[in-house]
């Protein structure tokens, strides 16, 4: 019972990262595209926790939304 309960919980995680990872690339395209806010951004994306979103979109860019966005707009200048 347990092994199975394992596997449960490792198919649902496969699910929620690649969600996370999906809500992620949205929100780095809003980022580029729009002059939103970063809170909107998050919960445009899917996002309804704003600390939840910054710590995502962290492990998944490696950056923070604010550095990322800053980098974005400074290259295309």
């Amino acid at each position: 019972m347990r092994k199975r309960t394992k596997e449960i919980i490792e198919y649902l995680q496969k699910h929620v990262d690649y969600l996370n990872d999906y809500r992620v690339r949205v929100s780095a395209r809003l980022l580029l595209e729009s002059e939103l806010d970063i809170g909107e951004i998050a919960m445009q994306s899917g996002f309804n926790n704003i600390s939840y979103y910054n710590k995502r979109f962290r492990q998944y860019m490696h950056q923070t939304p604010s550095e990322y966005r800053r980098k974005l707009h400074k290259n295309t200048e």
